[in-house]
């Protein structure tokens, strides 16, 4: 009879490890779902002041391609520039509460959504591709630094 009993403690022991790994995976993918979703809010914002006109989404010319590249380069400096200057927790000098840190790291999430909407990209499902792949990967992906 323990026999039997362990058996059936074991099969539900695994039953719950099931149940909790894909309780974790709808959670993952429900918020991989929301960040497509806030990347389209992104375009949007950026399409209703006037970023997007006669853009179709999914066709970026090269020149357009370039202005993404160069803008998001531009955020990233930016981020840098206040490091320089021992100004990453300073408030920044936009009227909202929002240091140079959080205003530029914001900026960088925003034009990258934006360009990846822009492109016909699934942010959120290539987000949640590239984090499975990156479980795989070796420490530090087998760098030493």
């Amino acid at each position: 009879m323990e026999n039997k009993n362990e058996k059936q403690q074991e099969q539900n022991e695994k039953q719950q490890e099931q149940n909790e790994k894909q309780q974790e995976l709808l959670i993952e993918n429900l918020a991989f779902c929301s960040v497509s979703y806030v990347a389209k809010q992104m375009y949007q914002v950026a399409t209703e002041h006037g970023f997007h006109e006669g853009e179709t989404i999914g066709e970026v010319s090269n020149s357009r391609m370039s202005e993404f590249i160069a803008n998001l380069h531009g955020e990233v400096s930016e981020l840098w520039e206040a490091h320089r200057d021992g100004k990453l927790f300073a408030q920044c000098n936009k009227p909202v509460a929002l240091t140079c840190a959080e205003e530029e790291l914001a900026d960088i999430i925003i034009r990258a959504m934006d360009t990846a909407h822009s492109l016909g990209i699934n942010i959120g499902k290539a987000i949640a591709t590239k984090t499975s792949y990156n479980k795989t990967r070796p420490y530090k992906h087998g760098k030493i630094c």
